[in-house]
């Protein structure tokens, strides 16, 4: 069992060798090739719409790995006006688990799981996170979340969109902002 470091990149040969107990040897012998993943960290990508107003919105988020989507084990959704998770609307979601959680207004515990798609809910101060209207899917190198989210009347004012992913070797994409929403 081997694991590679992260700078072993590209096409190895794979070559055997063997010796028997009279010295005789069978020397050095390609028996194949292996490519190590690349362990790239993941990117936060996009999300949609990157910009607008209202009360209610589902929000579509792109993550990309290089090694393939099922490497990304976890994603975040922030809204607020800085990166700040206390008090602001903060969705994670376990890819592994399909399930998405919302933090608690004193970000001292997740409100949870919904399951994308499902008729669950739950809410802090600042929104509303709904099953319904919610998804997740993958392919290839992506891995797509859509987020249906309700802001409440106290949330208002114009806050920042930031992405965040993290994959399966501990990598991340740090935090993103990629849009900004109004809650009117």
């Amino acid at each position: 069992s081997l694991s590679f470091a992260p700078a072993f990149t590209g096409t190895k040969n794979i070559y055997l060798y063997a010796a028997d107990d009279q010295g005789q040897t069978s020397s050095w012998q390609q028996r194949g090739t292996w490519t190590p993943a690349s362990n790239s960290p993941p990117t936060a990508d996009s999300v949609t719409p990157s910009s607008g107003s209202g009360t209610a919105q589902a929000f579509t988020a792109a993550y990309s790995d290089a090694d393939g989507y099922t490497d990304i084990t976890r994603t975040y959704v922030l809204f607020n006006s800085s990166i700040y998770i206390l008090n602001s609307c903060f969705v994670y979601y376990v890819r592994a688990a399909n399930a998405l959680y919302l933090d608690n207004d004193n970000n001292t515990a997740l409100l949870g799981p919904v399951m994308p798609g499902s008729a669950s809910s739950v809410q802090n101060s600042q929104c509303t996170l709904n099953g319904v209207g919610s998804s997740a899917s993958g392919s290839g190198k992506t891995l797509t979340l859509t987020v249906n989210l309700s802001f409440q009347p106290a949330f208002t004012g114009t806050k920042n969109i930031y992405l965040y992913a993290a994959d399966s070797q501990g990598q991340t994409s740090g935090w993103q902002q990629r849009g900004t929403w109004t809650v009117p």
